[in-house]
């Protein structure tokens, strides 16, 4: 954008200055005053000025009217030199049009931008589930030669979980500190058995470098995916409920 105010701002001051060179040029040239010239005196003049005086004085040739008017022209028009001023002028207006046009989308733009912002988005929150769900997906479909990177993974996406779901800030926790707040968590005591064997055999994988089959790995990855499942908030009667209360009113 200002790179363009920049164009047009050159473009018009070098239209001006064209302008002004050919006016400049229309101007006549202004002739100065001649200066009389002394005369040059012959040694004979100098010697007998008095002769000079002496001499009669012969009368000017006339001229015939004829004579007289072919001598006179008629005035020619002034030539016109560098840019024409109509032109000028044109290029005045086209200027000025491309102004106007540019400030017209200029406007249309500023508008546009306020409509848009004036707009309310509505951000979309997705679940705890949902999440975990979509991370046990890509870890499913991803390969992984690094056995400690695949358990790293899979751990992080439990625990994440687990802080979303339960507000508890189990992605900071160690192992040791996690497995006594299990039996906080409101899930079954199979559920929580299976949530601390998973978290004490996975430690050594991760840090340890212990090495596990391929199908264990399949295993563990569709017990976290059923863990998940399995804490999923059930939807309660409360549908119900007001049915019933509606149908007595009735």
């Amino acid at each position: 954008m200002t790179r363009l105010f920049k164009f047009i701002a050159v473009l018009i001051g070098f239209l001006m200055l064209l302008s002004g060179v050919g006016q400049a040029q229309q101007q006549p040239p202004q002739q100065m005053p001649m200066q009389p010239q002394p005369m040059i005196q012959s040694p004979q003049q100098m010697v007998n000025p008095n002769q000079q005086q002496q001499q009669p004085i012969q009368p000017l040739p006339q001229q015939t009217t004829q004579e007289v008017m072919q001598d006179i022209h008629d005035i020619k028009p002034l030539e016109i030199f560098g840019i024409n001023p109509k032109w000028f002028m044109y290029l005045i207006w086209a200027v000025l049009g491309l102004l106007g046009i540019l400030l017209l989308w200029i406007t249309f733009r500023v508008l546009m931008n306020r409509k848009r912002g004036g707009k309310k988005f509505q951000t979309v929150v997705l679940k705890p589930e949902a999440i975990a769900f979509g991370a046990l997906d890509a870890l499913e479909n991803a390969e992984f030669s690094d056995i400690r990177q695949y358990y790293f993974e899979l751990s992080m996406i439990l625990r994440t979980y687990i802080e979303l779901r339960f507000l508890m800030n189990a992605k900071e926790m160690t192992t040791e500190e996690l497995i006594p707040l299990i039996k906080e968590l409101p899930i079954d005591k199979e559920t929580s058995a299976g949530l601390k064997n998973f978290l004490l055999t996975s430690d050594p994988v991760k840090f340890a470098g212990s090495t596990v089959e391929s199908q264990t790995m399949k295993n563990d990855l569709q017990w976290v995916r059923d863990f998940v499942q399995k804490t999923i908030p059930q939807p309660d009667n409360a549908d119900n409920h007001t049915d019933k209360t509606d149908k007595t009113h009735v």
